[in-house]
């Protein structure tokens, strides 16, 4: 059985604003003492610590619900993922293909439903699943077959 986690892109911009509101409370907070109406600049500063605290946590709770696992074996696969745990067999997916930027897998399924699956175009997960997926449907569909095992 494989086991693939797909992780999704790390949030740079949301990292870049949690960083410059940071910055920008640290300057209010402590410019505070230097000016007579201060106390609004604390409370400025105060205020841009909290957001900043808060969208850190968005984001990485973001990334957390955005990985996927997928397990494949001889039988099937199985999809656990932010849309719920989906299966699937080999033999009721009648093709597969991948997006022109490479980032996503699509399964689609004899009865019309289709699976996506997101990565990284340079991960290494994304290419050992798409390896995965190419072998067990081969061995599925037959092709390959010499001396009963599957050369891919």
């Amino acid at each position: 059985m494989d086991v693939i986690t797909l992780r999704p892109r790390p949030p740079i911009r949301a990292l870049a604003i949690v960083a410059a509101a940071t910055i920008v409370g640290v300057v209010a907070y402590v410019a505070a003492d230097a000016v007579s109406w201060g106390i609004v600049l604390r409370i400025a500063g105060i205020v841009c610590f909290v957001v900043a605290g808060l969208l850190l946590l968005a984001a990485i709770g973001a990334v957390r619900r955005s990985r996927v696992r997928v397990e494949i074996d001889d039988v099937g696969f199985l999809v656990l993922g932010p849309g719920g745990p989906q299966r699937g067999r080999w033999e009721d997916i009648t093709r597969v293909s991948q997006s022109p930027s490479g980032r996503r897998i699509t399964l689609h399924r004899r009865d019309g439903a289709v699976i996506h699956l997101v990565g990284q175009v340079e991960g290494v997960e994304l290419a050992r699943l798409k390896a995965s997926i190419v072998e067990h449907l081969d061995a599925n569909r037959g092709y390959g077959l010499t001396d009963g095992t599957n050369k891919g």
